[in-house]
């Protein structure tokens, strides 16, 4: 492992720093379409400022790869209001809901909210960024991810995983700082298989721009031609992260004749805006 179209903004963590558990809506009751009751079963630090969260939801439905839920947290008024977060859980290999789901969150978001607490979630949500295998046939993919915009890809990297014929997946993942870094140990798996190359580029610090032989700085028009896949491969290119590093990545994509219409993208307002 070496270390256009429109976006949403739902991806990774989507909340602005200010105003969570606490602020209160008039929003209907559980039985609304929609929304699922949901336990959360455990909770674990994963980076800096950031943690998993694994809640477990009976009647889930089911999603797929790349798409993302929302969570109402218990509050002193009964419900907060709603938070979006993309699923980190593949779908089932076998076809059934998988009823288990992760997501990362902000670490302060949930501090106050016990194992075992009911929860209510509400999709799944974002056809934009959901990846199906049978469309996208035997095409390599290129996911670029930018801060906690890698949870999203996360998902599409585990479904790949389970495909019974895998085409080429590259994921590029740019972050801050080793700190910040997202599913280091499942990534450097990944990256050790034969159809698979995981390159993290980490922005500040010494540890990502000299190892792979590059100055400091964010991701650039020359990493994705040293680190990305060409044109020529006909990959499916899905990019998440910051407003800005989603605006730059798919810029330069198309400016390498990557076709738009072969670029997914989502915005995802993080931890910090600048976190990639």
């Amino acid at each position: 492992m070496s270390s256009v179209s429109g976006g949403q903004l739902c991806a990774g963590v989507v909340e602005p720093k200010s105003a969570f558990v606490g602020t209160t809506l008039d929003i209907p009751d559980v039985s609304s379409p929609g929304w699922h009751e949901a336990v959360l079963i455990d909770a674990r630090p994963l980076a800096d400022e950031t943690s998993e969260v694994v809640l477990e939801v009976p009647s889930w439905p089911g999603h797929l790869a790349g798409q993302y839920l929302n969570v109402r947290l218990p509050s002193q008024d009964r419900w907060a209001r709603p938070h979006s977060f993309s699923i980190a859980t593949p779908p089932t290999a076998t076809g059934e809901p998988a009823v288990q789901l992760r997501i990362a969150v902000r670490a302060d978001l949930f501090a106050a909210v016990p194992v075992g607490a009911t929860l209510q979630v509400e999709g799944p949500k974002g056809d934009r960024m959901a990846w199906r295998p049978e469309s996208t046939g035997d095409r390599p993919l290129l996911l670029i991810g930018g801060g906690t915009g890698i949870v999203p890809l996360m998902s599409i990297v585990h479904a790949w995983t389970t495909q019974p014929q895998r085409a080429r997946l590259q994921v590029i993942y740019s972050v801050r700082t080793l700190g910040r870094q997202l599913y280091a140990d499942e990534l450097a798996r990944i990256g050790e298989l034969p159809e698979a190359e995981v390159v993290t580029i980490v922005t500040r610090g010494e540890y990502g721009p000299e190892r792979l032989g590059r100055g400091g700085g964010r991701l650039s028009a020359i990493d994705l031609e040293v680190f990305g896949l060409p044109p020529g491969s006909e990959p499916e290119c899905f990019v998440c992260g910051p407003v800005s590093f989603v605006e730059s990545v798919t810029r330069m994509l198309v400016q390498t004749k990557h076709p738009a219409v072969r670029i997914r993208t989502e915005w995802d307002v993080s931890l910090e805006e600048e976190d990639a």
